[in-house]
């Protein structure tokens, strides 16, 4: 903020800004220097198209398909689900084989404390206990 508004750290225009001011002129601080990086990442690239075209190529769409993001449209999400097309993904199998796995051991636990807990099909061991 010194830099943009060229005064000392210590000044009290500092002083009489609130938050919302701070996080405004943070915002804005940072979408100017990410524009600048854009900038200069094309002109870095018109600059080198002139001597290796393809290698510009391939690290463009590197960059493109690394800021783009995963997530379906609602059309083609729409479209996967009517064609079925998410049973035959290996991710989600491997989950619910975890979560079956997990089911199990849980259900096997909780057998394993009731069956503790519940003497009374064992009617020797619980004459013993009444006695």
């Amino acid at each position: 903020m010194c830099k943009i508004w060229k005064c000392q750290v210590d000044d009290p225009i500092f002083s009489k800004l609130n938050l919302a001011q701070w996080l405004w002129y943070y915002e804005m601080v940072k979408a100017d220097k990410k524009e600048s990086l854009d900038n200069s990442i094309q002109l870095i690239e018109y600059l080198a198209q002139f001597s290796e075209p393809e290698r510009v190529g391939k690290v463009r769409k590197m960059r493109e398909e690394r800021d783009s993001h995963a997530f379906a449209s609602d059309n083609e999400f729409d479209d996967q689900v009517k064609s079925k097309q998410f049973t035959d993904n290996p991710f989600l199998d491997a989950i619910k084989k975890i979560r079956k796995d997990k089911q199990d051991v849980e259900t096997n636990n909780k057998s394993r404390v009731t069956g503790s807990r519940n003497l009374s099909g064992f009617t020797s061991i619980d004459k013993l206990l009444k006695d």
